[in-house]
């Protein structure tokens, strides 16, 4: 996908619909006051996978440069048809 965008250094908004041998996705659990940390919601994380599934990626590119704003990289999320 960053071919396709031509550069690493600009945000992106990105969409790809199809056919997916494998997709793995992860969901944080619900949360109650006093909220906790990034770090322990990620420890704390469900992680599903599926095979062979139809549906759509969606999400944006966040350049390195802004780390520290976003969250550099891919961040997606997948909706199932």
């Amino acid at each position: 996908m960053l071919a396709q965008i031509g550069t690493r250094n600009l945000f992106a908004a990105v969409s790809l619909h199809g056919r997916f041998a494998q997709v793995r996705a992860r969901a944080v659990k619900e949360q109650h006051r006093p909220f906790p940390g990034l770090a322990a919601t990620a420890a704390d994380q469900a992680v599903f996978s599926r095979q062979d599934v139809t549906g759509m990626l969606m999400g944006y590119w966040s350049p390195q440069l802004y780390a520290g704003m976003a969250s550099p990289g891919f961040h997606l999320h997948f909706f199932e048809r």
